[in-house]
This record gives structure tokens, sequence and C-alpha cells, in this order.
């Protein structure tokens, strides 16, 4: 990630900054996350959030969004320098964070695995739909949710290699694991072998 400089956004392409401050020179524009950023970068984002936010009652930072809802970047303006030409406390705080993401990658390692393990109990529940029609539950409905985090938890202790997310956008575990798990568990039971016991 580089660093800003004053002025970066005047480099962009195809870029036009609507009711920009008046000495828009001194200040960078940093788009920290968007509709596709990985969960890494919307963590960092989080915390990017809460550490600069307070830098907008100062007026030296600005909370700036583009886009719609389908496709859309959020992230600060940054004033880098005062009136002076000298740095500002906002621009240093800014180009700090980017050099802790530069050097480990994440600012809140404790936030980013809630957000990996809420996105992976998610998509386990997907799989779950998926593989519905295909077993009769032997579970009420109401439970559906503690069964996830069961499967998750499983997961987790005897299958971990099932919730590697190289792609950093949540582990998708394999639905023949979901499936056995299911099954030895004792959460669902497969229709044909159902029909059997009823003979």
């Amino acid at each position: 990630m580089d660093k800003l400089t004053p002025g970066n956004w005047a480099t962009w392409k195809h870029f036009a900054w609507v009711n920009p401050p008046c000495d828009a020179e001194n200040w960078a524009l940093w788009y920290t996350h968007d509709c596709l950023s990985t969960i890494s970068a919307i963590s960092n984002a989080f915390t990017i959030d809460m550490v600069m936010t307070p830098y907008v009652k100062g007026g030296d930072t600005q909370i700036i969004e583009r886009g719609n809802e389908v496709e859309w970047a959020r992230g600060f303006a940054v004033r880098m320098l005062d009136a002076n030409g000298a740095p500002t406390q906002a621009g240093r705080v800014a180009n700090d964070l980017i050099d802790q993401i530069n050097e480990f990658g994440l600012l809140n390692e404790s936030d980013y695995t809630e957000r990996a393990q809420a996105v992976a109990i998610e998509n386990i529940g997907r799989i779950i739909d998926l593989l519905k029609p295909n077993f009769v539950m032997t579970y009420p409905l109401w439970q559906t949710e503690d069964i996830v985090e069961d499967i998750y938890a499983i997961l987790e202790q005897h299958y971990p290699s099932e919730l590697n997310d190289p792609d950093d956008t949540g582990a998708w575990p394999q639905e023949g694991v979901i499936c056995d798990i299911l099954v030895e568990y004792g959460y669902w039971q497969d229709q044909e072998e159902e029909g059997n016991d009823g003979n």
C-alpha cells in the first residue's frame, strides 16, 4: 500500500473530486475498502475508521464515499499539510497505519479472526441449505444456527484444512465433508436410509 502524499488524487485518471477543499493540493484521498475487499482489508478499514474518525472533528479529515449500492468505495480525505506547509498529525497517523499494514498485514488480528470465523460460519450455513433436499433433518429447525456453529467447531478440531482461506474471502469447506459430519454426528439422515428403515 502506497503512503499518502499531498495531491495524490491529481494523478488519478478519470477522477474528479466533487466539492474539494480550497487547499485541495494539500490533501490526499485514501480509499480503505470497497465492495470487493478481502476480509483483511475490511478488518483493517474498521481499525482505520476508529483511529482516523476523531480527526474529522478537527477539520483535517473527511469521510469520503463513491459509487452506489452495488459498486462502492469508502475511506478518508486527509489534510497532509497545514496552511504553513507543515505535516499534520492526521497525515502522520494515516501513514503510520499504512506502515503497519505493509509490515504486518493486519492492524487487529483478533478482529480479523472474528470476521473470518463469522464468514466461514455463514458459508457453512449456505452449504447446508444446498444439501438439505437430499437429507431428512433429525433436529428441530430452530436449532439450525446452533448446528452450524457445532459444525464449525468440528471442522476446527478435526478438519482444520477445510477452514483454510487462501483468497482471504472466507473459508468454504467441501460439501462432502459437511455432509459426512451431518450424518456421522446424527444431525441428518440420508433419505434412502430413512426409506430403508421404514421397510
